[in-house]
């Protein structure tokens, strides 16, 4: 019981200050950005991590597609480039333009 009214008479002594919005503002502000700091260089370090990972799937997987890409047979050529084509006879062609 002693001890506390010990306290509570050492607290009675002590001035309260009271902060002016101003000084309100700017401790909030330097809280803020300190906390900004290190949340952005928690993100920088996760960024590093996730980035590293990512690149080496990524790596992994395009060099597994080329891998396969080169072991399948070649598809069908194309004819040479010598083959004549075939062109309507100017008949047809008029008949077909009549038709829209």
């Amino acid at each position: 019981m002693i001890i506390l009214l010990l306290t509570l008479s050492a607290c009675a002594n002590e001035k309260l200050s009271v902060l002016t919005p101003v000084q309100q503002m700017a401790k909030v502000d330097s809280i803020v950005k300190a906390q900004q700091k290190i949340l952005q260089e928690e993100e920088k370090e996760f960024l590093r991590d996730r980035m590293s990972i990512e690149v080496k799937v990524k790596t992994d997987s395009i060099l597994e597609a080329s891998k396969s890409n080169a072991a399948m047979a070649p598809l069908a050529a194309l004819p040479p480039v010598d083959v004549p084509i075939a062109v309507k006879d100017s008949s047809v062609i008029a008949q077909d333009s009549t038709k829209q």
